[in-house]
């Protein structure tokens, strides 16, 4: 979903003057139109607001936008810009479920939404939402729009029965009377009887663009009529009328537009080699081609109405030399694009030429340009298409499908993808495929030791291939830099990335294993290689990083660091990573449950958007222990059932287990111990023993178990060796935590040693400054 800045056709036809009217008088704050395509909904509204003192917001649907909280985040997104207030707090999210903080922010943001007087926000092309269009209507745009000081209007396709009070204008008021047709014939010089207009209305029934074109083509009204009646596809007749009308020139300008995704004059004047492009768009709007224009910064960019589209491809490939016309088009159009750093433009006319290498390079300078822009579905259309084409998976292709596969977190299968390609690829290409090679091996358990020496060897290729390439370009200095730092890696910018890539890749291990001090090094590391890119939310990953080195140790000083990465503005991947950490900030060290539950639901929906399997999991998990701080049993449950169903997605041994030991400690605490028991036996203790701080989370929970079921000494002795690694090794944040559910145990059983357990987290809160959460220790 995305706001765009729609023109009224110059060339304007007065028509649907009662819809219009219908429009202004109506009271109500929900209006649903709704007709076929290209029966002027979308024309009449322009025309509409261009009369009145209205103020309209458009707002495109994309396809993407039938997952329910896309739309959400989009709208979210749209609605931050006229609140100071949600532009600041609100991380534009994205979460498969309904989620109770996106109603709660616009409930409560309500009066901080500082709308323009007479605001009206205009939904198109919501065929889009396709199955999902009924529940996007009634469980978002009527619930947000309600309290909001503005109108509604949905433009439809199809008929819908609302059960709230709902303005709907349908057909009737886009279909034209007899005396609307005689009308239109007058507007076009044209005289038509009352007898022939009723047989237009019948055989076009009532349908504005096949009228308009009727009346368009001067030739004789009765011939016309008659070629009509003959003619089973309305539309096809008349455009073929306008098509025969036109020169041969003219013929090729249209079929190359036709082409075209979209164009603006600039690629007019260059694909076509017309100097004056605005005159042949004013040609093809006298002649009634029905062209949606748009501003995007500042640009006039051009497309036709997909039935037009649809019309002239059909004919192209029908012309004589119609195929070969086809490549030159093509080919032309992806030359420019390229030429102007549009890879994404290139990328469409690359696959229509069925041009595999150019696909590839193409794809190559995008993938994860896209990922980080939250494109993932483009990516996917672009594979698919590659795909449905037949063209040849390049070396560069698969190369892109490995690392689409790793981004969205298919590590198993990227990396099958990336081992089988890797030496057939070129030298940036092959060291950017080890990288996510040891992304994905991390993921799938890979010892951290070989990791890190895996992870340094890298580190040694990129300075050799540093060395070697000594050309430098001072992309600052040269203007088309964004063009060639695209599509040319020189060895400042390319290996500033790999360096900031794999420093980053390393801080993660050495945090992994405890090592902090060392893993905020490589973050520092890292941090001075992304800037080096020029890549903000680059260094933003780095910056959270180096915020949980500082939370490990339960120091306050990591929440500016996680505060700089929210209050950067956009959605992108490091914030979610910012949310959670601020989440267990939050729940942690300050028991503010609130604010946690809410960073946690912040941070899942960010990280649904870009497909983060494991992350979602984490997160879930936050939200699991925090509903059990609150005792909310009915909530522990409903998350249980999508941890469980995220955790066999990914179906990662690790998680799986780690999931029975969350099971299992959930439900000692809620007092179902057959429950918790029949959990802790589906534990593989041949996976656990794999990872040091599993097989004591292991121990921990099984001293608990054990202590519940009456076998006190033996469960303390495992209790203890569990919390004596903890204190040794273990994060701050983990320390608390496992005291204060060791606590909840002992309180509730009237333990002896719970002044222990009570004092050691004292001496620990009061020495981090953590005083709020003495309180969850019975402390004053």
């Amino acid at each position: 979903m995305r706001k765009i800045n729609l023109k009224i056709p110059e060339y304007y036809v007065p028509v649907f003057e009662r819809t219009q009217k219908e429009l202004e008088k109506t009271e109500q704050k929900i209006i649903y139109i709704y007709s076929p395509p290209a029966y002027g909904k979308t024309t009449t509204l322009l025309k509409f607001f261009k009369d009145t003192d209205f103020n309209p917001l458009f707002i495109q649907i994309e396809e993407r936008d039938r997952n329910l909280n896309i739309f959400k985040i989009s709208l979210l997104e749209i609605l931050s810009e006229f609140s100071e207030t949600l532009k600041k707090t609100i991380p534009l999210m994205d979460e498969r479920e309904i989620s109770e903080i996106f109603f709660a922010l616009v409930e409560n943001e309500n009066k901080n939404i500082i709308l323009p007087q007479n605001t009206y926000f205009v939904f198109l092309d919501t065929y889009h939402l396709m199955e999902n269009f009924d529940r996007i209507v009634e469980e978002i745009i009527l619930p947000v729009f309600k309290n909001l000081p503005c109108k509604v209007i949905i433009e439809a396709n199809i008929p819908y029965e609302f059960e709230e009070d709902v303005k709907i204008i349908g057909p009737d008021f886009f279909t034209l009377s007899i005396e609307e047709i005689i009308e239109l014939a007058n507007f076009f010089g044209e005289k038509i009887n009352p007898e022939d207009a009723s047989l237009l209305k019948e055989r076009t029934e009532g349908w504005v663009l096949p009228c308009i074109l009727f009346f368009r083509d001067k030739s004789d009204i009765k011939i016309k009529l008659q070629n009509l009646l003959e003619s089973p596809e309305i539309l096809k007749e008349l455009l073929e009328g306008i098509f025969k009308d036109l020169k041969e020139d003219e013929k090729i300008n249209l079929f190359i537009l036709g082409e075209l995704r979209e164009f603006d004059y600039e690629a007019m004047k260059r694909i076509l080699r017309e100097e004056h492009p605005e005159e042949i768009i004013n040609k093809l709007k006298e002649k009634g081609i029905v062209l949606i224009e748009e501003i995007k910064n500042g640009t006039t960019t051009f497309r036709f109405h997909r039935l037009i589209k649809s019309y002239l491809e059909e004919k192209l490939r029908k012309f004589p030399m119609g195929y070969d016309l086809l490549f030159r088009i093509h080919y032309s159009a992806l030359e420019y694009f390229e030429t102007i750093g549009d890879f994404e433009n290139a990328l469409y006319h690359a696959i229509k030429v069925g041009n595999p290498k150019r696909c590839g390079n193409y794809l190559k300078a995008i993938i994860t340009e896209l990922f980080l822009e939250g494109k993932i579905s483009l990516i996917e259309n672009f594979l698919r298409e590659i795909e449905s084409e037949g063209i040849e998976k390049t070396p560069e292709i698969v190369f892109c499908e490995g690392i689409y596969l790793s981004l969205i977190e298919e590590y198993k299968e990227a990396n099958k993808v990336l081992t089988k390609i890797i030496k057939n690829l070129k030298r940036e290409d092959y060291l950017i495929a080890k990288y996510f090679l040891l992304l994905g091996k991390s993921y799938l358990n890979e010892n951290v030791d070989v990791l890190i020496e895996e992870g340094n060897k890298l580190l040694e290729e990129i300075k050799k291939y540093e060395e070697e390439n000594k050309i430098k370009i001072d992309f600052e200095k040269d203007p088309f830099r964004l063009i060639k730092r695209k599509n040319y890696k020189s060895p400042d910018y390319f290996v500033s990335l790999m360096y900031d890539r794999i420093y980053n890749f390393l801080g993660n291990r050495y945090h992994s294993k405890k090592e902090i001090e060392k893993a905020r090094e490589f973050y520092e590391k890292s941090l001075f290689f992304a800037k080096k890119t020029g890549d903000d939310k680059r260094a933003l990953i780095a910056i959270n990083n180096i915020g949980i080195t500082y939370l490990f140790k339960g120091e306050k000083e990591g929440f500016k660091y996680l505060l700089e990465v929210i209050n950067y503005p956009g959605i992108f991947r490091a914030k979610a990573y910012s949310f959670y950490n601020l989440a267990v900030y939050y729940e942690v060290m300050e028991g503010d449950l609130e604010k946690a539950e809410e960073n946690y639901k912040k941070a899942i929906e960010i990280y649904e958007k870009f497909r983060q399997k494991y992350d979602i999991i984490n997160s879930i998990v936050g939200l699991l222990y925090i509903y059990l701080k609150k005792k909310d049993k009915e909530k522990i449950f409903e998350h249980l059932g999508k941890l469980e169903k995220a955790v066999f997605e990914v179906n990662n041994p690790r998680v799986v287990n780690l999931f029975y030991i969350y099971k299992t400690e959930i439900f000692l605490h809620l007092g179902e111990l057959e429950e918790a028991e029949d959990s802790f036996r589906k534990i593989n203790d041949v996976e656990i023993i794999k990872f040091e701080d599993d097989k004591y989370y292991k121990i921990y929970v099984e001293g608990k178990l054990k202590y519940i079921k009456g076998e006190i000494e033996e469960g303390k002795i495992l209790i203890n060796k569990s919390i004596e690694y903890s204190l040794k090794k273990e994060s701050f944040i983990v320390k608390i935590e496992k005291l204060y559910y060791l606590y909840e145990i002992y309180k509730k059983f009237e333990d002896p040693e719970i002044g222990v357990i009570r004092k050691i987290a004292e001496n620990l809160l009061r020495e981090k400054e953590c005083l709020k959460r003495l309180r969850d220790f019975d402390i004053e």
